[in-house]
């Protein structure tokens, strides 16, 4: 999380969000944050956390989560 106010992608991923619900449903990152620490100095894509909160709380963000826990619950009984 940068300044409290926006979250970088592996945030997201650690909310439960994949690659593919990042990027249908926040296609346009919010702005760039240039990380001085990094060796090469990349520019980070960052989100706006309001942004991320108000689509989590939406339905359809909701049942896709939804499916993606039940997917992975079959999956990993599957493999038990």
């Amino acid at each position: 999380m940068i300044d409290n106010k926006y979250l970088m992608k592996k945030d997201l991923l650690e909310r439960g969000w994949t690659l593919k619900m990042i990027e249908t449903y926040m296609p346009q990152h919010c702005k760039f944050h240039n990380e001085r620490w990094h060796v090469h100095r990349d520019r980070i894509k960052i989100y706006d956390i309001d942004r991320v909160e108000k689509i989590e709380a939406s339905q359809e963000w909701q049942k896709e989560l939804k499916r993606l826990k039940d997917k992975r619950e079959k999956l990993k009984a599957s493999r038990a």
